[in-house]
Parts: C-alpha cells; sequence; structure tokens
C-alpha cells in the first residue's frame, strides 16, 4: 500500500507540473479548470464503459435481506451453492442492501477481540478520521492563506509549491519503506507515531512562517505523513479476520468522508471568524489535533 500511495503523489506532481507549464504559458485559470474536469468526467466514463461488475459466483457469499430466509452455510449443498445468483432488478432493494451491508461492516466494532485488538481497531479509525480532517483541511486552507501578507504568493507561486510537495511525500514514503521497514524493521505502529507527529510538525511549521522559504521547509518534516494511511490499513487489516478486512476499509473510508462534512463545518468557520485577528490561529489548531491524536 505504501508503492501504491507513492504513485498517487507521482501522479500529483506531474498533475501540479502540467498546471505550472500552463500558467507559465499564461492559460486562463478557468480553463485549466475546465481541462482538469473534463479529464475527470472522462476517467468516470472510461471506467463504466471498460470495468465489469464482477458478483460472487457462489450464493454463500451473498449478503441476504433480512426478509429473505436464512440458510446455515454449512446446509448448503454443492449444487445449491453453485447457482449462479438473479439480477436484483429493484433501485430500492439494491438502497436497502446497501445500508445492510453498512450495518453489517460497522458491527465489526462491536465484537469482542482478543488483548487490545479492539482498542487499535477504533485508534486506526480514529487516526484516519483525524488524518482527513487535518491534512484535507490543510491542503484546502494553504492556497488562501498563503494569498494573504506576508506572503502574497501568485497562481504561478502556489503551483511550483504543489510541485515540491508531492516530491517531499514521495521520498519519505520512500525513505520509511526502506529505512524503517527493510533496514530497521520498525513496527507499524511506531511508524504511523512518526508520520502522525510528521503531520503535526508540518502544520506548526506552516502555522510559524514568517516567510516563503519557511512554508517550504515545512515540506521536510512533514515528508513522512505519506505512511500515516497505507500503513493504517495494513494494521487493520492484521488486527480484524480475513473476511472483516473489506467492511475495516469500508467503513473507515467513510469515516473520511465524514471528516470532509466536518472540517468544512468547524474549521472553515474557525479560520473565517478569526483570519482578521490570528491568522495562524487555524494551522495551531490543526497541528494540536495531530499531537493530540498522537
Amino acid at each position: 500500500m505504501i508503492i501504491v500511495s507513492i504513485i498517487f503523489s507521482l501522479g500529483q506532481y506531474i498533475a501540479s507540473k502540467l498546471v505550472k507549464l500552463m500558467l507559465d504559458h499564461q492559460v486562463e485559470l478557468i480553463v485549466i479548470m475546465g481541462i482538469a474536469e473534463g479529464l475527470f468526467i472522462l476517467t468516470i466514463l472510461l471506467g463504466v464503459l471498460l470495468l465489469k461488475s464482477k458478483k460472487p459466483k457462489k450464493a454463500k457469499l451473498l449478503i441476504e435481506l433480512p426478509d429473505q430466509v436464512h440458510e446455515s452455510q454449512a446446509n448448503l449443498t454443492a449444487e445449491e451453492d453453485s447457482i449462479p445468483l438473479t439480477k436484483i432488478e429493484s433501485f430500492w432493494q439494491i438502497t436497502k442492501l446497501s445500508f445492510i451491508s453498512i450495518y453489517e461492516s460497522a458491527k465489526i466494532f462491536l465484537v469482542p477481540r482478543d488483548g487490545h485488538r479492539r482498542l487499535f481497531l477504533y485508534l486506526c479509525f480514529l487516526a484516519n478520521f483525524l488524518d482527513q480532517f487535518v491534512f484535507g483541511e490543510e491542503k484546502g486552507l494553504i492556497g488562501t492563506y498563503t494569498k494573504l501578507a506576508p506572503f502574497k504568493w501568485t497562481a504561478i507561486q502556489y503551483a511550483s509549491y504543489k510541485a515540491w510537495r508531492p516530491i517531499a511525500q514521495i521520498l519519505g514514503m520512500t525513505f520509511g519503506l526502506v529505512v524503517f521497514k527493510m533496514l530497521f524493521k520498525f513496527r507499524d505502529t511506531l511508524i504511523i507515531v512518526f508520520a502522525i507527529t510528521s503531520m503535526g510538525l508540518c502544520v506548526l511549521w506552516i502555522g510559524l512562517a514568517t516567510a516563503s522559504w519557511m512554508i517550504y521547509a515545512s515540506l521536510a518534516p512533514g515528508s513522512l505523513h505519506g505512511l500515516l494511511n497505507p500503513l493504517t490499513y495494513t494494521f487493520m487489516s492484521c488486527i480484524v479476520e480475513p473476511d472483516e478486512i473489506g467492511k475495516a476499509f469500508a467503513i473507515s473510508s467513510i469515516a473520511q468522508k465524514l471528516a470532509g462534512f466536518a472540517q468544512t463545518a468547524v474549521l472553515q468557520n474557525i479560520y473565517i471568524a478569526t483570519v482578521d485577528w490570528y491568522q495562524v490561529r487555524m494551522e495551531n489548531e490543526t497541528a494540536a489535533c495531530m499531537i493530540k491524536d498522537e
């Protein structure tokens, strides 16, 4: 998963360089936004046209609706188990099944587990929530933050910073993979602590910055943050049963989406209320969130 995250960061770097290249050639911002949205829509269309939705081949792999007759998997004959699933035509049935799936996934947090595994599961869930809550907000506000005094960045300066940011993430994740995992063989939990600390220091550094070079310098202490998301998912897969991995990932993804709503409702309003008299308050509070999470 770390390698996949490195590939994502590489994609961000390429996108940032392309944006900077277009800005250097005086391409209008609205045109760049149109190109970005067009590529996004094209990706969705290609996914719909090329990717096939595969259904389970065995009846016992289907999550049954409550009003259906429940049969024990042990009582399924080989012939019954190989019966192909019928296509669900009703939209309401599909919607109902989706909510049932979410409910069944959420129950993994209530299952008793040996040792402190359930507590670790809660902590991973909280780490993913705060990761999106803090890091997503920091990414969203950095553009507004650097347009104000004493930075007063232009669009080209901001695009240049956005191009350097994925490089720092790639270097940090590569360093963590090679040095922490392969060479020193640190536990995932210890590297997760390093990643949380890295993000907290990065945000705090940005909040205390008084010059542009300090914004760039914040990339160094924040370079290990890219390890947080893949390692928490990897760690979760180790503390739940094999058939619960998908459920744990699904609930964690939902938590990250909810964090997006929470950050808009909480942090954005704090920033709007305090930007006139305390410009760095938002960065300091997000840094405090990461430190408390650690």
